[in-house]
């Protein structure tokens, strides 16, 4: 984690490193760590939308005897795909992170 992202954060707020308690550097701190974790589920959403799509299209056209696994497999990949835009969506409506004035950071 850099120190200059937590000045930056602390200066659009208007105010002096010495001036901020302990408790809320230490928040400013896990929501540097947690606007690291997007990148992460995007990728893991995509990783298995496309994964699990891809191999729910090759039982349903190449092997149409497990259709019925391929179709599975496929709406798994849609559920996995909700269920990552919830979380993620969950995480933006957090009121807490609102309230610091920097739920920007989560994007």
């Amino acid at each position: 984690m850099k120190e200059t992202e937590i000045e930056n954060i602390l200066r659009e707020m208007g105010r002096e490193q010495a001036q901020v308690p302990p408790h809320v550097m230490l928040r400013t701190r896990e929501r540097i760590r947690a606007r690291s974790m997007t990148p992460v589920l995007i990728a893991s959403l995509l990783l298995s939308v496309l994964g699990y799509g891809v191999l729910s299209l090759c039982f349903v056209h190449l092997m149409p005897h497990l259709h019925w696994i391929g179709w599975g497999m496929l709406g798994y990949a849609m559920i996995t795909a909700i269920n990552a835009v919830v979380i993620w969506g969950a995480g933006m409506l957090n009121p807490s992170i609102k309230r610091s004035g920097t739920w920007r950071d989560c994007l």
